[in-house]
């Protein structure tokens, strides 16, 4: 099931390592936590296996448990929404 966004988001080659990309995206999948909106993520350096595994590593956090986060390899991207927000929620 693939969301539609308006929230198109690409996070741009670090040359160095995986690190700013991935606090780059934790905060995207903060964004998505507290909207409505759901986020279309695409990380340039990332291989698909790397953002698979990624992926099932956030899902092991409760922190990140009510988003919904799936990756499609057609247009390499992550999709990020929160299908049971309510406003004024801490999460």
């Amino acid at each position: 099931m693939v969301v539609p966004s308006k929230n198109k988001i690409i996070i741009e080659s670090s040359h160095h390592s995986h690190t700013f990309a991935d606090v780059d995206f934790i905060v995207y999948c903060q964004k998505a936590l507290y909207s409505k909106s759901p986020y279309r993520v695409r990380i340039v350096d990332w291989e698909p296996e790397y953002c698979i595994a990624y992926i099932k590593t956030l899902r092991q956090h409760d922190r990140w448990k009510p988003l919904t986060i799936k990756y499609t390899r057609r247009g390499h991207y992550i999709y990020l929404w929160n299908k049971n927000y309510v406003k004024g929620k801490r999460y």
